[in-house]
């Protein structure tokens, strides 16, 4: 069940932060007959982001014996002859969580006209970067901007989760509800990527991201702040380590922040920073327009 709480009450503990996995087009990864967890040799590697926009994401995960489908609970991969996944060795789910994430990124810029924008040192434009997302009326809509800040973790841009993608569904694991949602309701979209530190391609550390707190100033500073993104407001919804994300943006931009979040919104996220020696003043405003939701067992 899903408990709805105060943005004050105790939030869950988050994962811990993992390396981020490099991807690779299926036929490239070597079928591995060693046992699970033996995972210190691997076939060489291939970033998806060197792959063209047009890779055929569904081609190589239908290579390997899977694909998306619609069904009732959403976009969900299954095996072709639609019985559960398969028995996968560490290097092959990695295999299919890289190719998930191409996929799902995909679809945020082919379904959704979300736009690709790589950041890092902007003195440096072929130095090292992250990728993050905007939708196509970023800069032009005046209106209501939402932003979303996922947790710590193997998820990239556009999921909340990998490891629900990969084994319940897109409409589960993913950010595309909440594309449709601002669709619906008229609203830009800003997708950042805070727990990517290091260049896909290079490995090399980016500027600016050597934290998801540093990450997501920069990102603020460069696209949020009043001077760069032309919505009148901001909607934030932060999960998990996102919402440590969230406390230090209010703490570093607190004016901004509380003349221009009009909404806030938490799912088992630990953000409490935001209420330490804060006057009862600013409580009350968050406390007004933040609300925490909380998975229980």
């Amino acid at each position: 069940s899903v408990g709805r709480q105060p943005i004050a009450a105790a939030a869950g503990a988050g994962q811990r932060a993992r390396l981020a996995a490099v991807a690779a087009p299926a036929q490239q990864r070597a079928n591995s007959s060693k046992p699970k967890g033996d995972q210190k040799k691997k076939a060489p590697l291939k970033h998806f982001w060197q792959v063209a926009d047009n890779f055929d994401y569904e081609a190589q995960l239908a290579a390997k014996g899977l694909q998306y489908v619609q069904t009732e609970e959403g976009e969900k991969l299954l095996t072709l002859d639609y019985g559960p996944l398969p028995e996968m060795t560490l290097a092959e789910y990695e295999a299919v969580g890289d190719l998930m994430t191409g996929y799902l990124q995909s679809v945020m810029k082919n379904r959704f006209g979300m736009q690709e924008i790589w950041v890092g040192d902007s003195a440096n434009p072929n130095g090292p970067k992250v990728n993050i997302f905007v939708s196509d009326d970023f800069f032009v809509n005046t209106g209501r901007c939402l932003v979303l800040l996922q947790g710590t973790g193997a998820c990239r841009a556009g999921m909340w989760a990998r490891s629900l993608c990969v084994n319940e569904n897109l409409t589960v694991g993913s950010m595309l509800p909440m594309l449709e949602f601002a669709k619906a309701t008229g609203q830009s979209v800003l997708i950042a990527n805070p727990n990517m530190a290091k260049d896909p391609l290079s490995g090399v550390a980016v500027p600016n991201c050597g934290t998801m707190s540093m990450h997501c100033k920069y990102i603020w500073e460069h696209f949020l702040s009043k001077e760069k993104c032309p919505a009148t407001s901001l909607s934030i919804m932060a999960h998990s380590a996102g919402g440590r994300c969230t406390a230090t943006l209010f703490k570093d931009y607190r004016a901004e922040f509380l003349k221009r979040v009009k909404c806030l919104v938490f799912t088992d996220a630990y953000y409490h920073a935001m209420f330490q020696g804060i006057s009862a003043r600013d409580a009350s405003i968050l406390a007004a327009i933040g609300i925490h939701f909380k998975a229980y067992k």
